[in-house]
């Protein structure tokens, strides 16, 4: 006997696109089923691989989750993920729920700047006073260091940037 089992989130997308050009509409279609295989109890990487909830991916997938529905439970889900598994000295894991503590330092600006979004568009402030603690926390963080320009850099032992990543193997 042979079974498949199936379970998806309920996506259910109000929003809709349609012009004159296919490859527009091929496109708009792409990223919602794109989004609908990314979203389970919270939002994936991708789903085969790692089928983790990162947050730059919990950035983008929001955004277009905000094109699509006024349901924004899921985003709202995997924000509260990241602020749970949040560390002491501030920062959030690369990915939560996790067993690895890795960060990534511009991953947590990227949630506090998710968490902002989140609250530009829906002015939900109850979730906004829930999440302050830890973008208070996450702004505090020791890791940060204000260079000669007035931008924050990371510094500190182990503290890795996504953003650099590809800059640091190139001047190895």
């Amino acid at each position: 006997r042979v079974a498949v089992r199936s379970h998806a989130y309920p996506l259910r997308a109000a929003g809709d696109f349609r012009c004159a050009d296919p490859l527009y509409n091929w496109i708009w279609q792409t990223g919602v089923a794109t989004l609908r295989a990314c979203a389970a109890d919270a939002f994936l990487d991708c789903p085969w691989r790692e089928q983790g909830c990162y947050v730059g991916d919990v950035l983008v997938e929001q955004r277009v989750l905000r094109m699509l529905t006024t349901d924004l439970s899921l985003a709202r889900r995997s924000l509260r993920l990241f602020a749970q598994a949040q560390r002491p000295d501030g920062q959030m894991p690369d990915v939560a729920p996790a067993t690895k503590a890795d960060t990534l330092c511009d991953y947590t600006l990227l949630w506090v700047i998710a968490v902002g979004e989140h609250l530009a568009e829906t002015g939900d402030l109850g979730f906004a006073r829930e999440m302050w603690p830890a973008v208070e926390r996450a702004l505090a963080s020791p890791v940060w260091r204000e260079a000669a320009s007035g931008l924050w850099v990371a510094g500190g032992a182990g503290a890795k940037v996504f953003g650099d990543s590809g800059l640091e193997r190139a001047a190895r």
